[in-house]
């Protein structure tokens, strides 16, 4: 008995060992390797992006210019750089004509920017003219008063600038406001665009 135990047992037992290895390398590799790709454009102004595995957009539902609710899965197949900010938040002003810039020169490469303003309900109409003047009415308004999205997106403050590639899934973030139309930000949103 002992001997049919050594003589099959421990191959088998090799055996699955090395499977077991090999599965959890290829699913460490696979998991990061979108977002090492990604980190040589952490530098100047996007130093502090930050690549968090396994994140994918979040099915939080928002209001859209109309005032129907949605959801980022309305964009499709889309690459996804979405901006969370509020009217009374001087970083979010500065960085949203660079948004708009980003959304102009991407926007036949399947990037679409989504800022989405959370703020108290009654200050949606506010939200909504600071979008059109800091943007130069080239983004489309959305607002979340229930706060939803940057719950759900885990913001530590704003604005936070998100971007999901195609599939859905997060691959990097920044906290603060950058300039999303310099020449490392549209590498960076470009780069996850063809992913």
């Amino acid at each position: 008995m002992l001997n049919k135990l050594t003589r099959f047992g421990i191959p088998i037992m090799l055996v699955i060992g090395a499977i077991a290895v090999l599965v959890a390398l290829f699913s460490a590799s696979s998991q990061s390797s979108s977002a090492n790709g990604l980190k040589r454009f952490a530098k100047g102004e996007l130093e502090d992006l930050e690549f968090i595995n396994g994140q994918v957009r979040p099915s939080s539902q928002f209001e859209n210019a109309y005032g129907k609710m949605i959801t980022l899965a309305e964009y499709g197949d889309k690459t996804i750089v979405l901006n969370i900010w509020f009217e009374a938040c001087p970083p979010c002003q500065e960085e949203m004509p660079s948004l708009a810039e980003l959304q102009k020169q991407t926007a036949d490469e399947g990037v679409k920017v989504v800022a989405i303003a959370v703020d108290r309900e009654h200050n949606r109409e506010g939200n909504r003219k600071a979008l059109a003047e800091w943007s130069d009415g080239v983004l489309d308004f959305h607002f979340d008063y229930s706060f939803g999205i940057a719950i759900d997106t885990a913001s530590r403050g704003m604005p936070t600038t998100i971007i999901y590639d195609r599939h859905g899934e997060e691959m990097a973030r920044l906290s603060g406001s950058a300039d999303w139309a310099s020449p490392e930000a549209l590498a960076l949103v470009r780069d996850v665009a063809v992913r």
